[in-house]
């Protein structure tokens, strides 16, 4: 089923200033992109449509408070100087748990609807991941690391050009010096999808069958990273390091209007996630 890119949406994806907007119309973006997916039957609608309301009630109340209450204290080590590589990989560890805690808050409720899908449903399900994985294959089959640098390169200087307004010439340079230094994982990263998606279309097709397979698909939505090799593992935790060590170095750098720029985007942030909070009492 279409994952729930609620949390990562408000915290990565969106300007502060459309945050509110694009929260509103939640739902609809969800079931927008389940059609990508699935076309389900009106039993199934009706189904979804409730699991989704109750959701969506949950997740502003409970969810939110704690996301603006993670980027308060991100935005206040920023100001204060006090960000480190060690507060850096909390944050982040942070994130992960509250994007993992949607699935285990509601995959009981998502169960039955998940036992509810015809055969036709999972196939045509199998064949869209199936695509999926073929096109994210045949975008990096063929690109030296040469391109997968620049790639990089220009995917964290359009970041930090957001972030920041712009960046200077020694900005541009610390960011590909950390490109330069970290663990490229390209391959290990398309393995483990490779692994993901195979199990997960395995516990689909075979969903009904043992109540085993409600545990495998619970480990797979809510604690993937067991799929991951001990090297994937310990390369991503070297480079998230790395990348808080590059924060570091880069908040060194900032000019007052950069500062300003950076700490204004995620006040108006904060405060939207808050006026979102609020909305449910």
């Amino acid at each position: 089923m279409k994952r729930l890119l609620v949390m990562t949406m408000l915290l990565f994806g969106l300007t502060a200033c459309s945050t509110k907007m694009s929260y509103h119309f939640m739902d609809w973006a969800i079931e927008w992109g389940l059609d990508d997916y699935v076309s389900l039957n009106q039993q199934q609608e009706t189904e979804f449509d409730n699991l989704l309301e109750s959701f969506l009630s949950w997740h502003r109340q409970s969810e939110l408070p704690k996301y603006s209450a993670d980027l308060r204290q991100f935005r206040n080590q920023i100001d204060d100087g006090s960000l480190s590589p060690h507060s850096w990989q909390t944050f982040v560890e942070q994130l992960r748990g509250h994007w993992f805690h949607i699935f285990e808050q509601y995959f009981d409720e998502m169960w039955p609807l998940i036992l509810s899908l015809t055969d036709e449903q999972v196939v045509n399900i199998n064949q869209k991941l199936s695509e999926e994985q073929r096109a994210l294959d045949q975008e990096y089959q063929d690109k030296t690391a040469e391109q997968l640098q620049q790639d990089a390169d220009e995917r964290l200087q359009d970041t930090l050009d957001d972030w920041l307004g712009s960046v200077t010439k020694e900005q541009k340079l610390l960011a590909q010096q950390y490109n330069r230094e970290r663990e490229f994982t390209t391959d290990m990263w398309l393995e483990y999808r490779h692994a993901w998606y195979q199990q997960f279309k395995q516990t689909l097709e075979q969903r009904d069958k043992t109540p085993q397979l409600k545990q495998q698909l619970h480990m797979l939505l809510t604690s993937p990273q067991q799929l991951r090799s001990d090297d994937y593992q310990q390369k991503l935790n070297q480079n998230t390091e790395k990348f808080g060590e590059f924060l570091v170095q880069l908040r060194s750098t900032l000019t007052a209007k950069q500062r300003y720029h950076l700490l204004k985007k995620l006040d108006d942030l904060i405060e939207d996630l808050d006026e979102l909070a609020a909305e449910s009492d």
